[in-house]
Protein backbone atom coordinates (compact mmCIF):
# COMPACT_ATOMS: atom_id res chain seq x y z
CA UNK A 1 0.00 0.00 0.00
CA UNK A 2 1.53 3.32 -1.00
CA UNK A 3 1.40 6.35 1.23
CA UNK A 4 0.41 9.84 0.27
CA UNK A 5 3.15 12.41 -0.33
CA UNK A 6 2.44 14.12 3.00
CA UNK A 7 3.19 10.91 4.95
CA UNK A 8 6.62 9.72 6.04
CA UNK A 9 7.35 6.41 4.25
CA UNK A 10 8.91 4.80 7.33
CA UNK A 11 6.71 5.80 10.29
CA UNK A 12 3.40 7.15 8.93
CA UNK A 13 3.82 10.68 10.32
CA UNK A 14 1.26 12.99 8.75
CA UNK A 15 3.71 15.75 7.76
CA UNK A 16 0.99 18.17 6.73
CA UNK A 17 -0.19 18.58 10.34
CA UNK A 18 2.54 16.87 12.32
CA UNK A 19 0.26 14.11 13.63
CA UNK A 20 0.93 10.38 13.56
CA UNK A 21 -1.42 8.51 11.19
CA UNK A 22 -1.54 4.79 10.41
CA UNK A 23 -1.87 3.21 6.94
CA UNK A 24 -5.60 2.93 7.64
CA UNK A 25 -5.80 6.71 8.14
CA UNK A 26 -6.27 6.45 11.92
CA UNK A 27 -4.85 9.04 14.31
CA UNK A 28 -3.53 8.25 17.81
CA UNK A 29 -5.53 9.91 20.62
CA UNK A 30 -4.73 9.88 24.35
CA UNK A 31 -7.13 10.91 27.13
CA UNK A 32 -7.97 10.68 30.82
CA UNK A 33 -11.06 9.06 32.30
CA UNK A 34 -13.45 11.10 34.43
CA UNK A 35 -12.60 9.99 37.97
CA UNK A 36 -9.01 8.97 37.17
CA UNK A 37 -6.97 6.78 34.88
CA UNK A 38 -5.95 7.17 31.24
CA UNK A 39 -6.07 5.34 27.93
CA UNK A 40 -5.59 5.70 24.17
CA UNK A 41 -7.52 5.02 20.97
CA UNK A 42 -6.77 4.90 17.25
CA UNK A 43 -9.55 6.66 15.33
CA UNK A 44 -10.22 8.91 12.33
CA UNK A 45 -11.74 11.70 14.43
CA UNK A 46 -11.82 12.82 18.03
CA UNK A 47 -15.56 12.05 18.23
CA UNK A 48 -14.96 8.51 16.96
CA UNK A 49 -12.17 8.00 19.54
CA UNK A 50 -14.56 9.05 22.33
CA UNK A 51 -17.34 6.74 21.04
CA UNK A 52 -14.93 3.81 20.82
CA UNK A 53 -13.56 4.42 24.31
CA UNK A 54 -16.74 4.99 26.26
CA UNK A 55 -18.49 1.87 27.44
CA UNK A 56 -20.60 1.18 30.48
CA UNK A 57 -19.64 3.45 33.35
CA UNK A 58 -16.32 4.73 31.92
CA UNK A 59 -16.50 8.27 30.54
CA UNK A 60 -13.78 10.20 28.72
CA UNK A 61 -12.80 13.57 30.19
CA UNK A 62 -13.27 15.48 26.95
CA UNK A 63 -10.98 18.32 28.10
CA UNK A 64 -7.99 15.96 28.18
CA UNK A 65 -8.20 14.29 24.75
CA UNK A 66 -5.05 14.83 22.68
CA UNK A 67 -4.30 14.01 19.03
CA UNK A 68 -0.66 12.92 19.18
CA UNK A 69 2.40 13.54 17.08
CA UNK A 70 4.82 10.68 16.44
CA UNK A 71 7.10 11.71 19.33
CA UNK A 72 4.13 11.97 21.72
CA UNK A 73 2.94 8.49 20.68
CA UNK A 74 6.42 7.00 21.20
CA UNK A 75 6.67 8.70 24.60
CA UNK A 76 3.24 7.31 25.55
CA UNK A 77 4.28 3.74 24.76
CA UNK A 78 7.73 4.18 26.34
CA UNK A 79 6.25 5.38 29.64
CA UNK A 80 3.80 2.46 29.64
CA UNK A 81 6.64 0.02 29.08
CA UNK A 82 8.75 1.60 31.85
CA UNK A 83 5.85 1.23 34.28
CA UNK A 84 6.04 -2.56 33.82
CA UNK A 85 9.69 -3.00 34.83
Amino acid sequence: MSRKKDHCPCCGLDKSRGYYKTDKELFFFTFNWVGGGFNQEYAKTQAQAIRQAESGTLKVDKHTINKCTESEMKSWYRSGWLATI
